[in-house]
C-alpha cells in the first residue's frame, strides 16, 4: 500500500515540474530503495541514483553509491548470480541486502553505459569512496532505521525520515 501511495504521488508530481516538485519526486525515488526486495531492484537503484544526480553536487556522493550499486546489480543479473552483489554497505539500515534478480536489466544499453561512464569518471576525478553518505549522527538519509537501531515513521509525502525532509 505504501509503494502504491508513493508511486501515485510521484507520478502526479512529475507532471507538474518545478524545483520543489522535482525535489519531492527525487526524495520519493530515493525512498524506494527500501522496497528493492519487492520492486525491481536495478530499476529502483537506477532511478534513485539518477534522481540524486539531478539534485546536484550536494547529492553527488549519494548518486555515486546508488548508481554503483545499480551497476553491481546489473552484473549479477547478467550472470544470474545474486551472490555477486555486495550489499554490506547497507548494513545497519533498513535497505534490503538480498533482492530477487530479474532476468533482464531495466535500462537500455545506452543508459547503462552512461551510468558506467559517470561512475568511473566520478571515482577517478574525485577519488569518491563507496561508502554511505551519513549525517553527523551517522544516519543514512534513505533509511528509517537510525544509527542506534531505532526505527522511525516515514514522511507521508517523501517516504524519507521527517527530519531529513526538513533539512532538504
Amino acid at each position: 500500500l505504501e509503494i502504491s501511495h508513493y508511486g501515485a504521488l510521484r507520478s502526479a508530481l512529475m507532471q507538474y515540474g518545478g524545483t520543489k516538485m522535482n525535489q519531492i519526486v527525487a526524495q520519493i525515488s530515493i525512498s524506494f530503495i527500501r522496497y528493492s526486495d519487492i520492486m525491481q531492484a536495478d530499476k529502483v537503484f537506477y532511478e534513485a541514483g539518477i534522481a540524486a544526480r539531478q539534485l546536484g553536487a550536494e547529492k553527488e556522493r549519494l548518486a555515486f553509491v546508488l548508481l554503483n550499486h545499480y551497476l553491481d546489480l546489473c552484473d549479477a543479473i547478467e550472470d544470474q548470480d545474486p551472490s555477486a552483489v555486495d550489499s554490506s554497505i547497507f548494513e545497519g539500515t533498513d535497505i534490503p541486502q538480498e533482492v530477487p534478480l530479474p532476468e533482464t536489466k531495466y535500462t537500455t544499453d545506452e543508459e547503462h553505459e552512461d551510468v558506467k561512464e559517470w561512475v568511473l569518471a566520478i571515482s577517478v576525478e574525485q577519488s569518491m569512496e563507496r561508502s554511505l553518505p551519513t549525517d553527523s549522527a551517522g544516519n543514512f538519509e534513505a533509511s528509517l532505521t537510525d544509527a542506534d537501531g531505532t526505527t522511525h515513521p516515514a514522511c507521508i509525502i517523501s517516504g524519507l525520515l521527517f527530519h531529513v525532509v526538513k533539512k532538504l
